[in-house]
């Protein structure tokens, strides 16, 4: 039988997870996890040390370990384990196409769940509005959070069960993790999707300018951003669709030359100091900018 997946030398294996160790866990607590996990099908912790050589806790959870095709079936039976797959950065050059793989079997465990949440809408059958109003949220959101394009949060979650009576312990723990956000190319082969994509590029060039002659030169941003698609009645009694885009003005920065010297600190931060009477710098800071739940604002 031909490998399933040609090229890879099936000795370096990745390993995705379930969140480990529930939220708010830190990232030691997370690799100490992967390192007990690892521990169950090695022998020993020490074992399993030193055949991790990467791991990840931010876009997925999960680890890089370098064990053999077997070892790697007796992980995937573990629980929290979702699935091993060949690591992609181990295949030989004649075969490139091997990185697509785990791509498309996320998404495909995506599609799975989109499907099982719009199971459990249609059955509870309310609508997109309805569940915005029960939990706070703008429509747009309820329906990003269930296609797994938006992150459920912990305050929110009691909400949506409430609203959502026959929505899965299993579902919502999943809807809590951060998402996969992407979307299939082929969409704009839709017409409403192709018709709002060429209203904002038709449109593009006049809102950029009023953004730029209102605010300054800068980008409204995506992510600390609010949508909502309302229903009204036109001068004419005819029904017209309301489409809001709410987000929040970010100006660019000027990229200052500076002479510095590091001193490493904490992740993602870095001290400099003043160097021959030159530009001083107190601070770097390149946090990682949060996603904000789109709550319904009141005016």
């Amino acid at each position: 039988m031909a490998p399933l997946f040609p090229g890879c030398d099936y000795e370096h294996w990745l390993i995705v997870m379930d969140k480990p160790g529930g939220e708010g866990a830190t990232k030691q607590q997370m690799i100490d996890c992967y390192i007990q996990t690892l521990a169950k099908v090695v022998g020993s912790e020490e074992e399993a040390k030193k055949k991790i050589y990467k791991v990840s806790c931010e876009r997925y959870f999960g680890f890089g370990c370098e064990i053999d095709e077997e070892t790697s079936n007796k992980l995937e039976g573990l629980p929290g384990v979702l699935f091993a797959l060949p690591d992609s950065s181990y295949v030989v050059p004649e075969y490139k196409d091997y990185g697509v793989a785990l791509s498309m079997k996320m998404e495909q465990s995506k599609l799975s769940i989109v499907t099982r949440l719009e199971a459990v809408k249609l059955k509870c059958g309310k609508s997109y509005n309805q569940l915005a109003e029960e939990t706070g949220l703008t429509n747009v959101y309820v329906a990003q959070l269930l296609r797994r394009q938006a992150q459920l949060k912990p305050d929110t979650a009691p909400k949506l069960r409430a609203a959502l009576p026959g929505l899965p312990e299993e579902l919502v723990h999943e809807m809590m993790r951060p998402p996969l956000r992407s979307y299939d190319p082929n969409l704009i082969q839709d017409p409403t999707v192709y018709r709002l994509n060429e209203a904002v590029m038709h449109f593009g060039e006049s809102i950029k300018e009023i953004i730029n002659e209102e605010f300054g030169d800068g980008i409204m941003s995506a992510i600390d951003f609010y949508c909502s698609v309302d229903k009204v009645k036109g001068v004419d009694g005819k029904d017209r669709v309301v489409v809001t885009f709410d987000g929040k003005y970010l100006p660019h920065s000027e990229q200052v030359q500076v002479v510095v010297r590091k001193r490493f600190c904490s992740q993602n931060e870095i001290e400099t100091e003043e160097i021959e009477n030159q530009v001083m710098v107190t601070t770097i800071n390149c946090g990682a900018r949060p996603t904000y739940n789109q709550i319904t604002k009141k005016i």
